[in-house]
């Protein structure tokens, strides 16, 4: 995230930029409590947020009790999330119908039915594009589709420890808010399945940072299936995925870069091209492309000057990428407006705002900060 202000030429102090995540972060899951509880929750929310921060910052426990205080947190949030999802996720089903997205195309296809034909149970079309009924399709067999979320909090916390691994009090924080996230539990209980995108966004992210990638063995394969998984699993995340592909055009050497994307390419038009041949008029013109595109509004000019709004700022965003860690931040602002213009023409889905809070997770230092940071 340093580098990524720097490159705009904005002079913000190390502290500052920490202080605007730590706020940004809170900040995103208090319209959704403030919606659904109340003013009165969403203080207590912010108050106990305040009491973890104030602990981060004054109080230096052995990376030992960090760790049991971690394990504890983790085990309350699984339990949590599964008292959410068996007995709470089905009060809701007359309200939401994200899982039916994954179950209904799981079994229209299963019944040799074209899978995007088939509405939801309250009548709207499937807008996901086929990487997530394939995920989906183990927990599925399961007997809950819910399971995705549970285990894409398991992976993404997976990731956060190996991210922050040279950072324990980043860690520290990181892990405890990202586990008793509101935005978490909400989509627990919705059974949704936007956190298992952002987590196959993030490791995408994480693979580039890790290591330098001419030295990734299989690298460009690597790289190449889950870039293509990730363009055919949902549209919003277009914006973001150009962002990337941006940086690898800088980052990679000429030969990896044009198998990445070959193998990418490939991997995109095995998934989707069977059903937009399947059903072309369906396909594009009411799911899943066409429900997508109404998102953007009913008047087309408006929607095209959108689309050209969102390239140009992905472009001037990508100027602004120096290394693997600087794409959580920029991923953040891109998917931000993304989630902006859906509220603005489409509807305020509340939920979209963890496509904001799950990648600015990863934009801490990856050392801990200086005694001056908000997190020291």
């Amino acid at each position: 995230m340093n580098n990524f202000f720097r490159s705009f030429r904005v002079k913000v102090s190390p502290a500052s930029r920490q202080l605007v995540l730590v706020i940004t972060l809170a900040a995103l899951n208090v319209p959704l409590i403030y919606h659904y509880l109340g003013v009165m929750a969403a203080f207590v929310y912010l108050l106990a947020y305040a009491v973890l921060l104030i602990w981060a910052c004054k109080f230096h426990p052995g990376e030992r009790f960090q760790n049991l205080v971690l394990a504890a947190m983790i085990f309350l949030s699984l339990a949590l999330q599964i008292v959410l999802l068996i007995w709470v996720a089905p009060q809701f089903d007359h309200q939401m119908d994200r899982d039916d997205a994954l179950t209904y195309w799981i079994e229209a296809l299963a019944r040799g039915e074209y899978p995007y034909s088939v509405p939801t149970s309250r009548g709207n079309p499937i807008s996901i594009l086929p990487t997530l009924p394939l995920i989906a399709l183990p927990f599925y067999l399961l007997g809950n589709v819910g399971y995705l979320e549970i285990f894409s909090y398991l992976f993404l916390i997976g990731l956060l420890w190996m991210a922050y691994k040279q950072a324990p009090r980043v860690r520290f924080f990181a892990i405890i808010v990202f586990s008793t996230s509101p935005l978490l539990f909400f989509e627990v209980a919705g059974r949704s399945d936007l956190i298992a995108n952002l987590a196959l966004l993030v490791l995408l992210i994480f693979l580039l940072e890790r290591q330098p990638v001419n030295e990734l063995k299989f690298g460009a394969w690597i790289f190449g299936l889950t870039l293509g998984f990730l363009g055919a699993a949902r549209i919003a995340l277009a914006p973001a995925l150009f962002l990337i592909v941006y940086y690898m055009a800088a980052a990679f050497p000429r030969r990896m870069l044009k198998k990445t994307l070959t193998i990418s390419t490939i991997t995109f038009f095995i998934l989707v091209a069977p059903f937009a041949f399947w059903n072309p008029s369906t396909f594009f013109h009411y799911a899943p492309l066409g429900v997508n595109t109404t998102k953007l509004g009913g008047d087309r000019l408006i929607a095209l000057i959108l689309l050209v709004g969102t390239a140009i700022l992905t472009l001037l965003v990508s100027l602004a990428v120096k290394s693997a860690v600087d794409l959580y931040t920029a991923v953040a602002i891109l998917l931000g407006l993304v989630t902006l213009v859906t509220w603005l023409t489409f509807s305020r889905d509340l939920s979209y705002l963890q496509m904001i809070f799950i990648p600015l997770l990863f934009a801490f230092p990856r050392i801990d900060p200086p005694d001056s940071s908000p997190i020291r």
